[in-house]
């Protein structure tokens, strides 16, 4: 791969929500959807036309293509996408179609021209494009990072990964980047999607303000996610045989989460995680699952409610002896105004460039809710009559997003682990 393509990692590809659903329908191994997603990487700024080789798969998922005669598990997994969908078109060659009209997900470039008339760009003679990528014609993008392909830091070969996660592991990571909305949620909307419940439990009320206690309890999953990930039109009529199916679908969740591609941020929202209408409020605790601890701007604010509960509330510390939240919490809101406490997924590999639009909108709203409860429990504490203490590490204010440099932990290099 050229050097224009290495440097290209904190950036990101669009995929075609039309051309994802089809592949999901297909009902693809992980070998596939590793294939398509690495092809989708080297894809130009139309999304439609790689320069992507099999050296390029091989490199991603340590797998060999083999040659023509005797395929190997990366030309077969490109094999299985020239193959997807293609029902309804005319084999004949002399009849031409805008792409627009080709039913089929992948075409080699030589293909797409005899089968179109159309030229594909030009690009350098080293690295030509070798494929087109159906959209479909949709204008719906699902869009996702580099990293996701190349790995970044300690976390090589991601798609490798993934494959060892599952097929339903491998779709269900597709799905969640397809409902991701880190604008308004941070992540994957708890809303028709899956997400981690916490009860919440009145605890004490004092100066307008009301002390909950948010106990971990059950998670959620719609039909909307899970019968895609699981490549069902529904569920089983036979409730051992549902169960089956729907157990499939948590071993795969946890094997994201287990595995590094997913993470639980505890949430609290202003409203049930299963209306519509509910936004989150502040961000309590991140519980991401690698060895340097959650991000910079990631830590929440439970460390400082609880020290609040404790010193000004009098309550025994949620924490335990090493400083640590499980899975429980304090939560503060204020009067009158009941909290609904939510795991809401974050996805780890990211786009997170703070000139994207959207990563830019998403980090604003985030850093002004949690300031904004932070004024509240600094106006709390007055009205407590708490004695002014430094800041407990972790419950500074969430830094802005970075143009230059990485925070980043003692284990961590990782620039799209930023939040947003």
């Amino acid at each position: 791969m050229s050097d224009k393509q290495t440097k290209k990692k904190p950036g990101c590809f669009r995929v075609s929500a039309k051309a994802m659903s089809v592949l999901l329908g297909n009902n693809p191994s992980p070998w596939v959807i590793g294939a398509y997603l690495t092809l989708a990487r080297y894809t130009d700024e139309s999304g439609r036309f790689s320069t992507a080789g099999f050296q390029s798969i091989q490199k991603s998922m340590r797998i060999t293509p083999g040659t023509e005669k005797k395929p190997g598990p990366g030309r077969q997994a490109v094999n299985s996408l020239l193959e997807y969908a293609r029902w309804g078109e005319t084999k004949s060659p002399r009849k031409k179609v805008t792409p627009e009209g080709l039913d089929g997900m992948l075409y080699t470039s030589e293909e797409y021209l005899q089968r179109t008339g159309l030229d594909v760009p030009k690009t350098t003679p080293k690295y030509p494009v070798r494929w087109f990528l159906n959209d479909y014609g949709g204008e719906e993008w699902v869009w996702l990072p580099n990293t996701l392909v190349d790995g970044i830091g300690k976390f090589r070969q991601p798609l490798r990964r993934l494959k060892q996660c599952g097929v339903v592991a491998a779709r269900l990571l597709l799905l969640l980047y397809k409902f991701n909305n880190p604008e308004e949620f941070g992540g994957v909307p708890p809303y028709l999607n899956t997400y981690v419940n916490y009860q919440v439990t009145h605890v004490k009320s004092s100066h307008n303000a009301t002390c909950w206690w948010a106990e971990k309890k059950d998670s959620f999953v719609f039909d909307k996610i899970s019968l895609p990930a699981l490549c069902l039109p529904r569920y089983s009529n036979n409730e051992t045989e549902k169960d089956k199916q729907i157990k499939l679908f948590w071993e795969a969740r946890k094997a994201l989460e287990h595995n590094g591609f997913i993470y639980q941020m505890v949430t609290v929202m202003d409203g049930a995680p299963d209306k519509e209408d509910s936004r989150p409020m502040y961000e309590l605790h991140s519980k991401a699952m690698h060895s340097g601890g959650p991000a910079r701007g990631e830590e929440g604010l439970a460390k400082r409610i609880d020290q609040l509960a404790v010193k000004g509330f009098d309550l025994g510390s949620t924490a335990d002896s090493q400083g640590r939240f499980r899975d429980d919490f304090y939560a503060l809101s204020r009067g009158g105004i009941i909290p609904h406490v939510v795991g809401i997924f974050r996805l780890r590999f990211r786009i997170s460039n703070p000139k994207n639009h959207t990563v830019k909108e998403a980090w604003t709203r985030i850093a002004q809710d949690q300031q904004e409860t932070l004024e509240f429990i600094d106006h709390l504490e007055r009205s407590l009559g708490m004695a002014e203490q430094p800041p407990t590490p972790g419950s500074e204010e969430p830094s802005p997003p970075l143009q230059n440099g990485l925070h980043q932990s003692e284990n961590e290099v990782n620039a799209d682990y930023l939040p947003f």
